[in-house]
């Protein structure tokens, strides 16, 4: 089993309603193992005193991504997203999900803070969901 992608164990919070994980390290596993029904608003924090974009490799790209689409599924009524200083496996994908109504459906803010994608990928992303 590939423990930086699958998870296991899995923790019930039934009352949780915010939570903001330090990602990538453990706290993405924390993240990725939590049932919450009633998360409303999570922070992925990326942020490290050194940041450097070249820091992250696929490695940590990729668990993130599925952390995303594990928890949105989890918790169907997150209102709030922000991802800061968050780097995805496959940012047109991804996003596309993010903003499509599988992954979010209660989505009403986004908030990107030094990710990577740029306006036109997010142009893009959403003018192919309006063609779909």
């Amino acid at each position: 089993m590939d423990t930086m992608t699958s998870y296991t164990r899995v923790h019930s919070l039934k009352k949780l309603l915010s939570t903001t994980c330090s990602v990538p390290g453990t706290g993405l596993g924390v993240f990725r193992s939590l049932n919450a029904p009633l998360l409303r608003e999570v922070v992925l924090d990326g942020w490290r005193e050194s940041y450097r974009p070249e820091y992250w490799r696929n490695f940590y790209q990729r668990p993130i991504s599925l952390a995303i689409r594990t928890v949105s599924q989890r918790s169907r009524g997150i209102q709030q997203l922000t991802l800061q200083f968050v780097r995805l496996a496959n940012p047109i994908e991804d996003y596309q999900y993010i903003f499509s109504t599988e992954g979010f459906p209660s989505l009403e803010q986004l908030t990107l803070h030094t990710t990577d994608i740029d306006d036109i990928d997010v142009l893009s992303t959403m003018v192919n969901l309006l063609v779909l």
